[in-house]
């Protein structure tokens, strides 16, 4: 067994027809897997919530989240609580997750008041110019 990570230049292609001239045996061991690598600059989906009630605290905005969006769609952790906006981020490991939670929040209300929700983008250095 023979293990190797390909760089983003590698072509497995080319790298199957290389092995096939070297050998028939090795050409059908050969075998590509793709893994789900970490992010280096951070895990997860943010999702911005906002048009709630200024001032609450925490588990009161955990609380109003958690009755639109039950147990089974909970975040995994609150990035920034915006209290002077009545708006918060949580963030979810899983996309599936986020993408149910932005869709329950859109189509919710919290005082009949459309809930602000939002999926924000991950901005990485490289991606600005200079």
């Amino acid at each position: 067994l023979v293990e190797r990570v390909l760089h983003p230049t590698d072509r497995p292609w080319e790298i199957i027809d290389n092995v096939r001239l070297e050998s028939v045996r090795a050409l059908r061991l050969t075998r590509f897997y793709i893994r789900s690598v970490k992010d280096p600059y951070g895990q997860g989906v943010s999702l911005f919530v906002g048009n709630l009630k200024k001032g609450l605290s925490q588990r009161l905005y955990e609380i109003i989240l958690l009755e639109r969006l039950g147990y089974q769609n909970k975040w995994d952790a609150i990035e920034v609580i915006y209290y002077d906006f009545g708006s918060l981020v949580v963030i979810y490991s899983n996309a599936e997750k986020a993408d149910e939670a932005y869709r329950l929040l859109k189509n919710s209300t919290f005082e009949d008041r459309p809930i602000l929700a939002m999926i924000l983008p991950r901005i990485k250095p490289e991606f600005i110019l200079e």
